[in-house]
């Protein structure tokens, strides 16, 4: 097997479910986000999204991430594949076990996750911090739904868009925290 096949079957689903974790694909989790978003804004709860990545650190002792636009995935040697892989499966096993089952959980990317939730911000990023620090991880999370957004309904109707805007939110916060 080619080292781009190898790749693809990392990141392949069938629509629902990814194909090596088992978490949700990305587009069953944006499906599933506009729902909860709608739900969150008619019975007056938060959101939060977090994206957590894989990173690893590098000679000077700086975090990075795994699969960058400098090094991409195809230029991971067979070993780093594997052991990306092996990583990308810790990390889901612990996302299953450690948070609720009503959480949406999705692998995003090659080594990333999205995770869509209500509840304690503070109290979700605790948990996720035990971890990514556990598992070689850096992760990021925003209020998708403030409780000041839901009691004034301030969200436009737009939802699809107000879930991708709240992810590349992330992506901007994630790289921004990598560069500190």
């Amino acid at each position: 097997m080619s080292n781009n096949d190898q790749i693809r079957s990392l990141i392949s689903h069938d629509g629902l479910r990814d194909s090596l974790t088992g978490l949700m694909s990305l587009p069953s989790f944006l499906e599933s986000a506009e729902r909860e978003l709608s739900s969150a804004l008619r019975f007056h709860r938060n959101l939060n999204i977090f994206l957590i990545s894989l990173v690893e650190v590098d000679a000077n002792g700086n975090s990075q991430l795994v699969v960058r636009g400098e090094r991409e995935a195809s230029q991971l040697t067979e070993d780093e594949l594997y052991t990306l892989s092996a990583r990308v499966l810790e990390v889901s096993k612990r996302l299953i076990s450690d948070l609720r089952t009503n959480d949406l959980i999705a692998r995003y990317a090659l080594a990333d996750f999205l995770i869509l939730n209500s509840g304690d911000h503070n109290e979700i990023t605790k948990k996720l911090t035990y971890i990514t620090d556990a598992c070689g991880a850096v992760a990021v999370g925003l209020e998708v739904v403030p409780k000041e957004a839901v009691q004034s309904r301030a969200l436009t109707k737009n939802l699809h868009e107000e879930v991708r805007k709240a992810i590349a939110s992330l992506e901007r916060q994630l790289l921004a925290k990598l560069e500190t």
